[in-house]
């Protein structure tokens, strides 16, 4: 048999296929009375002597921020690439190429030294470890459980026994058990 254009959906019982339906209008019995419609009285004026007298001052002027050099703009964009970097790999290349370019992550930049524990060469994420023990002394662990991942991996699998004691002293440091 075949369907016509108005005999519904296929799948009828699936409510997220299916339209609902169109209640008819529900009347009144009694029908209302026309309302009247009476034009409001406009609100008069207040007396002059009862307005306030605005006092302009002259406003502040605030011009935009000077616009960024290039070497900046390349700066803003390497720190983006290194940030969104996933992978071993792909981190030590934008890292790699931030260095490069000379510039180095902002001191309170979490999140960058964050990504440079993941980083092949040992002496940068020896250095990123320092980074972030003293940036953990001034303000809390942003992304905990991306740290802590990576410190455990770093205390199990470092080559250097330096940088593993570091991973153990900073992992201790961020869960709270600071052990002197």
């Amino acid at each position: 048999m075949r369907r016509g254009p108005r005999d519904g959906p296929k799948v009828w019982h699936n409510p997220d296929v299916l339209v609902p339906r169109r209640h008819p209008i529900v009347r009144r019995a009694e029908p209302e009375a026309p309302r009247e419609i009476v034009p409001e009285d406009p609100i008069p004026p207040p007396a002059p002597s009862s307005r306030r007298q605005v006092v302009r001052t002259p406003g502040k002027i605030v011009s935009q921020p000077p616009p960024l050099d290039d070497k900046a703009i390349e700066r803003e964009r390497l720190l983006d690439k290194l940030r969104v970097a996933e992978g071993r790999q792909a981190i030590t290349r934008a890292a790699n190429e931030l260095k490069k370019a000379g510039h180095q992550p902002a001191p309170d930049d979490q999140v960058s030294f964050l990504q440079l524990l993941e980083h092949t060469d040992e002496s940068v994420v020896q250095s990123a470890i320092e980074e972030l023990g003293r940036i953990l002394t001034l303000e809390p662990v942003k992304r905990f459980t991306v740290l802590e991942s990576r410190l455990r991996r770093l205390e199990e699998l470092a080559d250097d026994p330096a940088t593993q004691a570091s991973a153990r002293r900073l992992r201790r440091q961020a869960t709270g058990r600071e052990t002197s």
